[in-house]
């Protein structure tokens, strides 16, 4: 065994909280594959790089609140044995960011029915998954663990970031956080007709 009882339970507890992240950020996925369907193509690539963006803001937010009172939190939620939570967690952020945002751009395929793309994507992160963590977590534990996961889904992202532009040429700001500008098309989508 590479780590010890206490460290496994603290990084699946920390991935669990990631992995709820993620979940939120899917809630979306369905409902957007029905936008897609529905809009011009042009608004609709514009709406996924908004989704990316306001994902990366809130996944910004929860990386702040992690750093400054994380530990307190989760020491207080699970008790003191998990006080390694917060940095685990912190080792996952990068791999949060593209879980996220990469949601949208796989919704975006699949609504378009290019499912090869989704299909390129998921086995760059299974391959670079399986293959990051038996290299990292021998000599980082469960760092290299979060380490591996975090690179494996910046991969997967990056992949697809990269075959968007095909259909969308966007810098690459336009993927980073909330604009000011942003504020009227969200509330535009949240209006009810």
């Amino acid at each position: 065994m590479f780590v010890s009882p206490a460290e496994l339970g603290n990084y699946i507890t920390a991935f669990k909280i990631v992995e709820w992240l993620e979940v939120m950020a899917s809630f979306i996925y369905y409902p957007f594959i029905a936008i897609i369907a529905a809009r011009d193509q042009q608004r609709t690539e514009n709406y996924v790089l908004l989704l990316v963006r306001i994902s990366n803001t809130l996944v910004l937010v929860f990386g702040i609140f992690n750093l400054f009172i994380g530990r307190f939190i989760y020491t207080n939620l699970f008790g003191l044995d998990f006080g390694m939570v917060d940095r685990i967690v912190t080792w996952l952020l990068p791999g949060l960011f593209a879980a996220c945002s990469s949601t949208y751009f796989t919704a975006y395929y699949f609504g378009k029915n290019l499912l090869n793309y989704n299909l390129v994507s998921a086995s760059l992160l299974l391959v670079f998954m399986i293959t990051l963590f038996f290299v990292l977590i021998r000599p980082m534990g469960i760092e290299g663990a979060a380490i591996a996961f975090s690179l494996s889904a910046l991969i997967s992202w990056g992949y697809d970031a990269i075959i968007f532009r095909k259909f969308l040429r966007y810098d690459w700001r336009d993927v980073l956080i909330v604009r000011k500008s942003d504020f009227s098309a969200i509330f535009s989508l949240l209006a009810v007709k």
